[in-house]
């Protein structure tokens, strides 16, 4: 395996994926089509290799989707927490010049509100949501960056940090950068295929994003997503086959 999508690529059809935000279970079959439906809406809506692509999302079957669509076509997928304010993803967007924006309405409200305030329209269903886009923006900075041939130069994730002592900073992961931290994550946590891996961190946070989403894919396990932490519900999920809890302290 050497790119990001080539990572549920091998499992077998039947396995079950992702327990989607609303409890509904995803096999990793279904799950490809899903990605590849979504993958040739952002193709028809203009996206191309090199470009950016912002996710405003919160945990769900469609932020995965969109991730591993953004990768076979070639583009940089940009997770930013739907929860985040409408100054600062115009911040993000000014200084990233995304050409698409995809939005998770069905998974978060703070999302729609967002998407509904940038004009997204919808470019198609798939099984676990609306395909909600907004673009594609043409300006300075929203150009193609060169496409690279090898996962170890090509950016897979522009990930930005929180900005907690300055402005936050678009940091570019490259496929192979990743792809490592989903494998060494999977084995350290020894996640194999029968787990649940509660996946209640923000996805959008290079944490969740690698560390529990890609490692989860990895192992060929199941990823149970939360949108929010709620105490009672991630011991609900514990004591319904939850078997790995990448967490904070404070959880």
């Amino acid at each position: 395996m050497d790119w990001l999508h080539d990572l549920v690529g091998k499992h077998p059809a039947e396995r079950i994926a992702i327990i989607d935000h609303d409890d509904t279970p995803l096999t990793y079959g279904a799950f490809r089509q899903v990605i590849a439906a979504v993958e040739q809406e952002l193709i028809n809506t203009g996206l191309r290799p090199g470009d950016r692509l912002m996710l405003v999302s919160e945990n769900c079957a469609t932020y995965a989707a969109t991730i591993f669509a953004a990768s076979r076509i070639g583009a940089w997928v940009m997770p930013v927490n739907a929860r985040q304010s409408e100054d600062e993803l115009r911040s993000l967007s000014e200084h990233a010049g995304p050409r698409l924006i995809v939005f998770t309405p069905e998974a978060s409200e703070a999302s729609l509100a967002h998407a509904d305030r940038l004009g997204a329209s919808c470019r198609g269903v798939t099984q676990v949501g609306d395909i909600l886009v907004a673009g594609p923006f043409d300006g300075p900075k929203t150009g193609a960056e060169p496409a690279e041939d090898t996962p170890e130069n090509s950016v897979a994730a522009l990930m930005y940090t929180t900005g907690t002592t300055s402005a936050p900073k678009g940091v570019m992961l490259t496929h192979r950068n990743l792809m490592w931290n989903a494998m060494s994550s999977a084995r350290l946590r020894e996640i194999v295929p029968d787990d649940i891996v509660i996946g209640v961190l923000p996805g959008t946070h290079i944490f969740g994003f690698s560390s529990a989403f890609l490692a989860t894919m990895h192992a060929g396990a199941t990823i149970r997503f939360m949108t929010r932490f709620d105490a009672a519900r991630v011991l609900d999920a514990l004591e319904n086959g939850g078997a790995v809890l990448p967490a904070v302290p404070q959880m």
